[in-house]
Protein backbone atom coordinates (compact mmCIF):
# COMPACT_ATOMS: atom_id res chain seq x y z
CA UNK A 1 0.00 0.00 0.00
CA UNK A 2 1.52 3.54 -1.18
CA UNK A 3 0.43 6.70 1.43
CA UNK A 4 1.02 10.20 0.07
CA UNK A 5 -0.30 13.23 1.61
CA UNK A 6 -0.98 16.51 0.62
CA UNK A 7 -1.62 19.82 2.25
CA UNK A 8 -4.39 22.20 1.63
CA UNK A 9 -5.66 25.03 2.79
CA UNK A 10 -9.45 26.33 2.37
CA UNK A 11 -8.41 29.78 3.00
CA UNK A 12 -6.70 29.77 -0.67
CA UNK A 13 -8.95 28.15 -2.60
CA UNK A 14 -9.63 31.01 -4.63
CA UNK A 15 -5.89 31.54 -5.22
CA UNK A 16 -5.23 27.66 -5.94
CA UNK A 17 -7.80 28.59 -8.72
CA UNK A 18 -5.82 30.90 -10.56
CA UNK A 19 -2.43 29.58 -9.22
CA UNK A 20 -2.75 26.24 -9.96
CA UNK A 21 -0.75 24.73 -12.93
CA UNK A 22 -1.96 21.13 -13.78
CA UNK A 23 1.00 18.64 -14.01
CA UNK A 24 2.16 17.67 -17.24
CA UNK A 25 0.64 14.17 -18.87
CA UNK A 26 -1.62 14.07 -15.85
CA UNK A 27 -5.16 13.13 -15.99
CA UNK A 28 -8.49 13.62 -13.94
CA UNK A 29 -9.74 11.40 -11.71
CA UNK A 30 -13.11 10.52 -13.60
CA UNK A 31 -16.34 11.83 -11.99
CA UNK A 32 -15.23 14.89 -10.02
CA UNK A 33 -16.05 18.32 -9.80
CA UNK A 34 -14.50 21.04 -7.99
CA UNK A 35 -12.82 23.57 -7.70
CA UNK A 36 -9.41 22.27 -5.86
CA UNK A 37 -6.94 20.25 -7.41
CA UNK A 38 -5.46 17.21 -5.28
CA UNK A 39 -2.23 16.03 -7.67
CA UNK A 40 -0.98 12.72 -6.89
CA UNK A 41 0.71 9.72 -8.72
CA UNK A 42 0.31 5.84 -9.20
CA UNK A 43 3.80 3.94 -9.12
CA UNK A 44 1.34 1.28 -10.67
CA UNK A 45 -1.72 0.38 -11.95
CA UNK A 46 -4.26 -0.18 -9.04
CA UNK A 47 -7.27 1.32 -6.70
CA UNK A 48 -6.54 4.53 -4.68
CA UNK A 49 -8.97 5.79 -2.41
CA UNK A 50 -8.40 9.99 -1.10
CA UNK A 51 -9.36 11.17 1.97
CA UNK A 52 -9.64 14.90 3.39
CA UNK A 53 -8.74 15.52 6.38
CA UNK A 54 -8.58 18.10 9.20
CA UNK A 55 -5.43 19.59 11.63
CA UNK A 56 -7.07 17.33 14.12
CA UNK A 57 -6.67 14.11 12.00
CA UNK A 58 -10.77 13.48 11.59
CA UNK A 59 -11.67 12.40 8.26
CA UNK A 60 -13.66 15.06 6.98
CA UNK A 61 -14.60 13.67 3.35
CA UNK A 62 -14.15 10.81 1.25
CA UNK A 63 -13.20 12.33 -2.03
CA UNK A 64 -13.18 8.71 -4.34
CA UNK A 65 -12.63 5.47 -2.69
CA UNK A 66 -11.68 2.02 -4.60
CA UNK A 67 -11.19 4.01 -7.80
CA UNK A 68 -9.61 1.79 -10.24
CA UNK A 69 -6.47 3.60 -11.89
CA UNK A 70 -3.60 3.43 -14.38
CA UNK A 71 -0.04 3.77 -13.07
CA UNK A 72 0.99 7.75 -13.84
CA UNK A 73 0.44 10.99 -12.55
CA UNK A 74 -3.31 12.38 -11.88
CA UNK A 75 -5.53 14.80 -10.34
CA UNK A 76 -8.28 14.52 -8.48
CA UNK A 77 -10.39 17.42 -8.19
CA UNK A 78 -12.49 18.38 -4.89
CA UNK A 79 -15.28 20.65 -4.50
CA UNK A 80 -14.04 22.05 -0.63
CA UNK A 81 -17.32 20.07 1.35
CA UNK A 82 -17.15 17.82 3.83
CA UNK A 83 -19.33 14.52 4.06
CA UNK A 84 -22.67 16.41 4.83
CA UNK A 85 -22.22 19.07 1.82
CA UNK A 86 -20.74 21.84 4.01
CA UNK A 87 -17.87 24.17 2.68
CA UNK A 88 -15.38 23.83 5.50
CA UNK A 89 -14.54 26.94 6.87
CA UNK A 90 -11.85 29.03 5.67
CA UNK A 91 -8.07 29.80 7.56
CA UNK A 92 -7.30 25.84 8.41
CA UNK A 93 -5.24 23.48 6.61
CA UNK A 94 -6.54 20.30 5.50
CA UNK A 95 -4.34 17.20 4.91
CA UNK A 96 -5.48 15.08 0.95
CA UNK A 97 -4.36 11.60 2.12
CA UNK A 98 -3.84 9.25 -1.23
CA UNK A 99 -4.12 5.45 -0.61
CA UNK A 100 -2.76 3.03 -3.40
CA UNK A 101 -2.05 -0.88 -3.92
CA UNK A 102 -2.27 -2.92 -6.70
CA UNK A 103 -5.16 -4.92 -5.55
CA UNK A 104 -6.12 -7.96 -3.81
CA UNK A 105 -5.71 -11.05 -5.03
CA UNK A 106 -7.54 -14.17 -3.19
CA UNK A 107 -6.64 -17.71 -3.53
CA UNK A 108 -7.04 -21.41 -2.08
CA UNK A 109 -4.26 -22.23 -0.07
CA UNK A 110 -5.18 -25.47 2.30
CA UNK A 111 -8.10 -26.38 4.85
CA UNK A 112 -7.01 -26.05 8.55
CA UNK A 113 -8.77 -28.38 10.95
CA UNK A 114 -8.66 -30.29 14.40
CA UNK A 115 -9.27 -33.85 15.52
CA UNK A 116 -9.19 -36.88 13.86
CA UNK A 117 -8.06 -36.06 10.23
CA UNK A 118 -9.23 -38.35 7.34
CA UNK A 119 -11.16 -38.07 4.13
CA UNK A 120 -14.31 -38.58 5.52
CA UNK A 121 -13.64 -36.00 8.78
CA UNK A 122 -13.02 -33.19 6.11
CA UNK A 123 -14.99 -29.66 6.86
CA UNK A 124 -14.78 -29.12 3.53
CA UNK A 125 -13.27 -29.39 0.10
CA UNK A 126 -9.71 -29.57 0.14
CA UNK A 127 -7.05 -29.87 -2.89
CA UNK A 128 -5.48 -33.01 -3.73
Amino acid sequence: MVFQKTLISAFSIVAMLVAMTPLQAAEYVPGLEGAVEVPFSMDRDGKASLGIYNPGGQLMRIVFQGQALKKGSWIARWDGMDHWGKLLPTGSTYEARVYSHGGVKVFYEFALGHGDWNQENQAWLTKG
